[in-house]
């Protein structure tokens, strides 16, 4: 898809839904930032063409974290930069 197509955003949206749900599901049990102010906690956000993961800070948790991220690169074909 070329830079600046008017689809390019609705993909990015597709894609950020698909990676959220992959990461909340119950068999990674992964941790995330929790926040004072709110219920749960925060586990991922997305902005223009940027994911940010906000993880609770323990080894496991990180380890957790990447083979997830593993796993929906090799299904998605996307990439970490």
């Amino acid at each position: 898809m070329r830079q600046g197509s008017p689809f390019a955003s609705f993909l990015f949206l597709f894609f950020a839904k698909a990676l959220h749900m992959h990461l909340t599901t119950a068999n990674i049990k992964l941790q995330g930032l929790r926040v004072l102010l709110q219920e749960g906690s925060l586990l991922d956000a997305e902005f223009a063409n940027d994911t940010g993961l906000y993880l609770d800070g323990n080894l496991e948790n990180l380890s957790r974290a990447e083979n997830a991220l593993e796993i929906f690169c090799q299904g998605s074909g996307a990439l970490i930069n």
